[in-house]
């Protein structure tokens, strides 16, 4: 339950996160605004979270930084 918890918490700081990048977006007028870049960041969040709970779980087959490193690109 508390894996859950800290989970949800970060996916809502991502969309929150996003959302303030998405709102400043819109109002310059520019594309790519409020939902977009909330789903890009919580969409990205998920996957570290992921990445990172398969690394702790998997031993030597995971790598973290490597799923990250595919987000950026």
């Amino acid at each position: 339950m508390e894996l859950l918890m800290e989970s949800l918490t970060k996916l809502l700081a991502a969309a929150i996160l996003g959302g303030l990048v998405g709102l400043e977006r819109e109002l310059s007028r520019k594309p790519a605004g409020l939902r977009t870049n909330m789903l890009i960041c919580t969409g990205s969040a998920l996957l570290m979270i992921l990445s990172i709970l398969v690394a702790q779980d998997g031993g030597d087959r995971g790598d973290p930084g490597r799923i990250a490193a595919q987000v950026v690109t």
